[in-house]
């Protein structure tokens, strides 16, 4: 096995904002998979077969810098935990997804974008005559094309997901093409929003659920940071 190669390009898909898939969440060439299709031809894509060809012959990966860099640390990179996870696979088969579902968001907090909270957009315009989305609104519709019969984890973001309509449709989908009680589903809230009864239901069907609530300071400075939210309405929901 070369010291570049990462199973991540074989076995798992970031989908970002707009229906971008890059080949992980913390890959920092971002800007050459802009691209816009169908997720099977951009997930076999010319840059994504040099990628993994690339990896295999031992080369260093643009946008793979952040892995390298924490290696030359002596920290635990995603590259490193990878091979752990999943060892040293060359056929093509997703079991792991990252996925933006949305910017639709509750909040407009002080460190955010409209990338990834709708609220920012016209406040962009004003500030900087430019706006980080080139839409207000967007949506992941990959979810909604790709067999999720083999997908054992999921990493969901937004936007805020309990807050998005395609959080509960995505998790229908999921309960109804795969043996949910085989796959794991990790996602990330403000802590602002109680999921409803039926969502709960459906997430009790699956192996194990991780959730990762965002908070960034506690009563007023949290309210602060991330406006629109009330932090003691967090500290009910939490209970």
């Amino acid at each position: 096995m070369s010291n570049t190669y990462c199973p991540l390009p074989w076995v798992h898909s970031s989908l970002q904002n707009g229906n971008t898939i890059l080949p992980c969440c913390a890959f920092m060439d971002a800007g050459k998979f802009m691209d816009q299709g169908k997720f099977e031809d951009l997930f076999f894509s010319k840059k994504m077969n040099q990628i993994r060809q690339d990896m295999l012959d031992g080369k260093k990966i643009k946008g793979c810098e952040q892995c390298y860099f924490q290696e030359q640390s002596g920290m635990e990179s995603m590259r490193q935990r990878s091979i752990g996870r999943f060892g040293n696979v060359t056929e093509i088969n997703v079991k792991d997804l990252n996925i933006v579902l949305d910017n639709v968001c509750n909040l407009k907090c002080r460190m955010c974008s409209s990338g990834y909270s709708h609220l920012w957009f016209d406040e962009e315009k004003e500030l900087y005559s430019t706006t980080f989305s080139p839409v207000k609104y967007f949506q992941n519709t990959f979810y909604r094309e790709i067999d999720l019969s083999s997908v054992e984890h999921y990493d969901i973001t937004g936007g805020e997901p309990l807050y998005s309509p395609h959080f509960k449709p995505f998790l229908k989908k999921i309960n109804q093409e795969a043996d949910v009680q085989s796959v794991s589903i990790d996602f990330f809230t403000n802590g602002t929003i109680k999921p409803d009864n039926e969502t709960i239901d459906i997430l009790k069907n699956f192996k194990s659920v991780f959730i990762t609530i965002s908070i960034d300071a506690i009563g007023p400075l949290n309210n602060f940071i991330r406006k629109n939210s009330d932090f003691n309405d967090i500290i009910q929901n939490l209970d």
